[in-house]
């Protein structure tokens, strides 16, 4: 049986997999991975202890091979819009858990995505995120970088409420650092 958290944050990205990609795909997801985990313990039957075969209920869904394929999975079935909604969604997910690593890692991958496809929005949006991330890992250079960057796409796109996040952000930031004049401004 899987952590408790695990299980959380398998719930909750399940039930965007399902508002994004359908009931239909997400089952046949959820029916493969099943499938293989069969597999897998047919193969490892002779060299160990046999494993229980994953449940819908037990499946890591933030596990990185399973992760992956999902990312995949969402790609190949969504459009450009909707695939970097979900991403950013999942990167939500991850970091309302303390998963900060895997939400760096997926803005990390909405950004370059929205770069290759000129989603700047998407960009703009990913950069914040991934700058509240490293805020909250007390990475204070690389989330001003990001916030930086963020703030700039936004004022070329004059989102002021976007804008208005990010001043947020930075002010926490510098008041965290004892930076009380700077937060002030």
């Amino acid at each position: 049986m899987i952590p408790a958290r695990e299980s959380v944050i398998s719930e909750e990205i399940l039930s965007l997999l399902k508002k994004y990609c359908g009931e239909r795909l997400v089952s046949r997801f959820i029916s493969d991975q099943k499938k293989m985990a069969v597999v897998e313990q047919r193969l490892l039957r002779r060299g160990g202890p046999r494993l229980k075969a994953s449940s819908a209920s037990e499946m890591c869904l933030d596990s990185d091979p399973v992760y992956d394929q999902l990312v995949t999975m969402c790609k190949q079935n969504l459009n450009e819009y909707e695939f970097q909604e979900v991403m950013l969604n999942f990167g939500d997910v991850f970091k309302s858990h303390g998963e900060l690593h895997k939400a760096e890692r997926t803005y990390s991958n909405v950004m370059q995505y929205g770069q290759r496809t000129g989603h700047m929005e998407f960009v703009a949006e990913a950069l914040l995120r991934r700058g509240e991330v490293y805020s909250r890992q007390g990475q204070w250079r690389e989330s001003s970088r990001d916030l930086g960057q963020s703030r700039n796409l936004f004022l070329k796109t004059k989102d002021s409420a976007s804008i208005a996040r990010v001043e947020n952000v930075l002010a926490i930031g510098c008041t965290e650092q004892g930076r009380l004049k700077q937060a002030k401004s």
